[in-house]
């Protein structure tokens, strides 16, 4: 028997025992639950094989007076309470086991792989059927495939809840060695009882072979444009495919080879996408050489294929290029190039715009990109010493390959004006006045050049000696007007003359207007 002394605070010399000669209490199985000092009441509990039955006894030194007690379970716990006798006697407590003690490790009905041979780069096997009074705590397979078993790796079963456990390896941590893979199972109950339950194998035909594919395929066979597509269908392989690479070249001597990584579709399928600005733009056939690695790192050629580039060598066209007016007699005018069209995309275009026969006035101006084929000219007279008459404009786009040509031409007559500025009217605010201040107005004022400024002579006397010229406040609606302070004319009283001269955006100045006003004393 084993026997296990109470801990020192019960002052008595008292002792519990178990009849089971395996079983060893310690404080893995001995649970002290309540005691009280001053009744030296005492209730604790064991824990036992559930495959064993279980009675107490509580006795004095002599193994003689039964000492009352309670005793209960729950589970694989034995419980036991008494009031232990006075400190001078010893007590025998007393477990007494009957049964078969479990001892022996779990058993499984078979052992075996998911497969018995594979070419891919991972397996499975399977314990079946594990069965224990104790329970199965959990279940190991040793796998190897070297006689030495220098590579042999320890895997933690994954335990499936109906009885069965399943091995999931891969050959990457045995060196991704070929061959046969010996599997060993072991399981452990819930008493610890750990013992070998069976074996398998499984022979791993390893995969040395690249991936395949079904075909390689132009997206067309041909393009003018500037860049192309292929495709590899169907690619397959025992340990999947891990990349893609196109060898794209046009050179015989392969002097402009790119290799461009594929992109994988996800079905099997995998593109490329070329650009010939990666070849010096160069046109004719493009040879494309497809090769593919699969996960064990196998690369091998699956296929070639090839596209001609009719390489585009024009420049963009155009449906028309037109003025927005045959003239004007502003000092800024607009064009257009309609319905621009190239393989290659239209990457800028220029207008080149001139009035001297010498193009000694020439520009080149930046067309706007209307994002419909369309592009603008703005241009302004000013660039070009305001000179009138007729402008020529000549049209020149450059497409995504750099080609450049002339796509049209047009003019606009610039009808220059010569004339100042008009007015509808000059009126006072008022005709008279006994203040020091007034005000007068030039309404309606216009131009085709645009006004740029008005000014409003004033003076009261007849020789002109206290004339002041004001500048107009522009209003914003073509009407201009003045505030005279008669401060600056000496404080004369009497009518003051008011003459108004404007000033258009050409630099034409001219007369548009007289008015007075009397200022009383």
């Amino acid at each position: 028997m084993d026997a296990l002394f109470l801990p020192p605070f019960l002052s008595g010399p008292e002792y519990i025992f178990t009849t089971e000669p395996y079983m060893r209490l310690d404080s893995s199985n001995f649970m002290l639950y309540e005691f009280d000092f001053s009744t030296r009441y005492v209730k604790f509990g064991v824990r036992i094989d559930p495959s064993l039955s279980a009675q107490w006894s509580v006795t004095d030194t002599a193994k003689i007076t039964s000492i009352p007690y309670q005793a209960s379970s729950s589970g694989d716990i034995q419980y036991v309470s008494c009031y232990l006798p006075s400190p001078n006697i010893s007590t025998f407590i007393t477990l007494h086991l009957t049964g078969a003690y479990d001892k022996t490790p779990p058993k499984a009905k078979s052992v075996m792989p998911d497969a018995k041979s594979t070419s891919g780069n991972t397996f499975q096997a399977y314990a079946m059927g594990l069965n224990d009074p104790s329970g199965v705590a959990n279940v190991q397979f040793a796998v190897w495939s070297k006689a030495d078993q220098s590579d042999i790796m320890w895997y933690n079963g994954v335990n499936f809840g109906n009885t069965n456990w399943g091995l999931y390896a891969n050959i990457a941590n045995h060196g991704n060695n070929g061959g046969i893979y010996n599997i060993h199972a072991y399981a452990t109950d819930g008493l610890g009882n750990r013992g070998f339950i069976g074996a398998t194998n499984v022979e791993v035909k390893k995969d040395t072979a690249p991936p395949k594919a079904k075909a390689v395929t132009p997206d067309s066979p041909t393009t003018t444009g500037n860049t192309f597509q292929a495709y590899a269908m169907g690619l397959n392989d025992p340990s999947c495919v891990a990349n893609v690479q196109f060898a794209v070249w046009s050179r015989p001597d392969q002097s402009d080879i790119v290799w461009y990584n594929g992109v994988n579709f996800g079905n099997t399928n995998w593109g490329l996408y070329a650009n010939i600005a990666n070849h010096q733009n160069n046109g004719g056939v493009y040879n494309i050489h497809v090769y593919a690695t699969d996960g064990l790192g196998n690369r091998g050629f699956i296929g070639a294929t090839n596209v001609e580039v009719k390489k585009d060598t024009a420049p963009p066209t155009a449906k028309a290029v037109t003025p927005d007016k045959k003239s004007t007699s502003g000092t800024t005018f607009q064009a257009y190039a309609m319905g621009l069209n190239d393989p290659s995309g239209v990457a800028n275009v220029q207008f080149a715009v001139w009035s001297r026969p010498d193009q000694s006035d020439i520009m080149w101006y930046n067309g706007a990109n209307f994002g419909n084929t369309n592009w603008g000219l703005y241009a302004d007279i000013a660039n070009h010493q305001n000179n009138g008459g007729v402008y020529n404009i000549h049209v020149y786009a450059t497409d995504g390959l750099g080609n450049t040509g002339f796509v049209g031409a047009t003019n606009v007559e610039v009808q220059k004006d010569t004339a100042p500025p008009k007015a509808k009217a000059v009126t006072p605010d008022k005709k008279s006045t006994s203040g020091n201040t007034f005000q007068a107005y030039a309404i309606g004022v216009g131009d085709p050049s645009g006004v740029a400024n008005v000014q409003f002579a004033v003076w009261s006397r007849p020789d002109q000696s206290d004339i002041m010229w004001y500048n107009g406040v522009n209003f914003g609606n073509t009407n201009w007007g003045l505030y005279a302070d008669i401060a600056n004319h000496k404080y004369n009283r009497g009518t003051y003359n008011i003459h108004v001269y404007a000033t258009d955006g050409m630099g034409n100045v001219g007369f548009i207007g007289a008015t007075n006003v009397t200022v009383t004393a």
